[in-house]
């Protein structure tokens, strides 16, 4: 593709710039190690933008901007679970407030 239709594309919001992340929109289905899958459902135009998952019941989680990637977590003190995406790869984690410890749920997640 030649730089000019790159420079157009760019202006017309069609293709993030280079080192962004393309944040996904709407149900994306995760396959992740050992064959089970994550369903979760990203609403970028929410305030702030969220992904809904469904491990153990519907968890709505929010995107935490103090992070690097795409981070969505729970704000809270308590227990919560942490899913970290670059929208086509993912890791889901569960933090136990009780114990103040991070453990890895599904890992080697890909849509």
């Amino acid at each position: 593709m030649n730089r000019a239709v790159v420079l157009l594309l760019l202006l017309a919001g069609c293709v993030p710039p280079p080192g962004e992340i393309m944040v996904p929109d709407g149900t994306v289905t995760y396959t992740c190690a050992g064959g089970e899958q994550l369903v979760v459902r990203y609403d970028t135009r929410a305030d702030p933008p969220s992904a809904m998952i469904n491990r153990d019941g519907p968890e709505t989680l929010l995107l935490d901007p103090n992070t690097p990637g795409l981070r969505y977590s729970w704000p809270s003190d308590g227990s919560y679970h942490i899913w970290d995406t670059d929208g086509k790869t993912g890791t889901l984690s569960y933090r136990d407030g009780e114990r103040g410890v991070v453990d890895v749920v599904l890992a080697g997640c890909r849509a």
